[in-house]
């Protein structure tokens, strides 16, 4: 079956109100008919028979991939149909609540409304107003149209008329937004700056205020307005503001504004001066004395402040220090310091003690070289390899002594009783008898013993 745009539409419009008489409509022939008289089906050759029950009419199921036709609930004034409700009404009603009817538009001149009574779409000469709840007759170029048939806001490049029924061209040049009158409310970019007048002008350098004609009638903190409202830099000393180039107007702070200067207080312990030898306001622990316009200490002893009059105390010491307790450090803060200085401490000495008082223990390996005459006569030279662990000592154990006599290296570790020898000698015996032999044999050799500590 054929399938077009143009023929989807025309199905929409031919759908059937809820009369029982309609008459049979046809389409094309590559397209099923879609009504019938008397709720009948109708059938691709253009003949009708019972199909729908009371109340429905015929038509092509929407969303269907099928070329057959589906009966739907006749709701009267409904163009789109559901199965049992209706999805959009026609012109002048809107769908009920449940969206089982179609309630006719109670929104003067309104002719699309939706489901809230919303009139999105007014007859000829009418315009939604901004809240959709009632259609008023047009203001040219308005952006915000209220139910009254006033604009609230026109558009970008338009003035609002006084009574709010009209939007006109704004004249102001560079001018994004017109407050009314001709004046301006908003320039097009930052390019431009409002000027007093409410007209848009490029901006006067370090000008914070200027007319229409760029005379700028006040300038920026720190610079100074000359006479032709240009806008200089403030170049007195301590000065904030100036009022001419000579004189200034405004000083730093702790300075005195006196004769268009700013002069430093020649008053002694004065925080600010009303002349240059006249405080108004002391330091901490000084206050004034008497009318001479001097500060003196306060004659309370116990005084922290008393700055107005050196009689009157405002804040005693008392009251500082409490306020300070108040403000200290938690003992515990100070306990906990305590406990890990003592335990950094501890670390440290405990290391100190090692490195000093411990001597180091270390493997020992003691070759020696037999020298008895049976294994020089054989020609065998016989090296044996005598390792001797130490670590298995106590820590503060002295190492064994080594004894070396002529070639010959033994190696000895004694113990308690004197008679136990590590090494390659098994008893204290043995090792006397090697010391004989060795006599007997090298008559001019010397007998060197070395204690070595390792």
């Amino acid at each position: 079956m054929f399938f077009s745009p143009v023929n989807f539409l025309l199905a929409i419009g031919l759908f059937l109100s809820s009369t029982v008489t309609a008459v049979p409509v046809t389409l094309p022939t590559e397209r099923i008919c879609f009504a019938c008289a008397n709720n009948n089906t109708c059938y691709r050759d253009r003949t009708c028979s019972s199909g729908c029950q009371t109340g429905y009419i015929l038509g092509y199921g929407f969303g269907q991939q099928t070329d057959y036709n589906s009966c739907y609930r006749n709701i009267a004034n409904c163009w789109f149909f559901g199965n049992i409700t209706c999805l959009n009404c026609n012109d002048g009603y809107t769908p009920t609540p449940n969206a089982m009817e179609c309630a006719k538009c109670t929104i003067t001149n309104c002719v699309i409304c939706d489901k809230d009574n919303h009139c999105a779409g007014c007859s000829e000469g009418y315009a939604p107003s901004n809240d959709g709840t009632k259609c008023v007759k047009p203001v040219g170029s308005c952006e915000v149209l209220l139910n009254t048939g006033r604009c609230s806001k026109c558009m970008s490049g338009y003035q609002l008329s006084s009574d709010g029924f009209s939007c006109t061209p704004c004249q102001v040049a560079n001018c994004k937004r017109c407050s009314g009158d001709n004046q301006c409310a908003e320039c097009v970019s930052s390019s431009f700056v409002l000027s007093t007048d409410l007209n848009c002008i490029t901006p006067v350098p370090n000008c914070a205020k200027a007319t229409g004609n760029r005379v700028c009638v006040g300038c920026n903190p720190g610079y100074q307005l000359t006479a032709e409202g240009q806008c200089m830099e403030c170049n007195l000393p301590n000065c904030r503001e100036c009022s001419t180039p000579t004189t200034c107007s405004i000083c730093n702070a702790n300075y005195l504004l006196l004769s268009g200067k700013c002069i430093t207080c020649n008053v002694d312990h004065c925080l600010k001066c009303s002349d240059t030898d006249k405080c108004k306001d002391c330091s901490d622990g000084y206050g004034l004395v008497g009318t001479t316009g001097k500060c003196g200490p306060c004659e309370d002893p116990k005084c922290w402040q008393c700055a107005l009059n050196a009689s009157e105390c405002t804040l005693s010491r008392a009251e500082i220090e409490t306020v300070k307790e108040q403000k200290g450090i938690p003992w515990w803060v100070w306990l906990i310091v305590a406990i890990g200085a003592a335990a950094l401490l501890g670390i440290i000495l405990f290391i100190v003690l090692w490195c000093c008082l411990r001597k180091p223990i270390v493997p020992v390996t003691v070759y020696e070289e037999d020298n008895y005459e049976s294994d020089k006569d054989s020609g065998d030279d016989q090296t044996r390899d005598l390792a001797l662990d130490f670590n298995n000592r106590s820590f503060f154990a002295r190492p064994p002594p080594i004894l070396l006599m002529n070639d010959y290296v033994q190696p000895r570790i004694y113990v308690q009783d004197a008679t136990q020898v590590h090494g390659d000698m098994t008893s204290a015996a043995a090792d006397s008898e090697m010391d004989s032999v060795s006599g007997d044999e090298d008559d001019e050799g010397d007998m060197l013993l070395e204690d070595i500590n390792v």
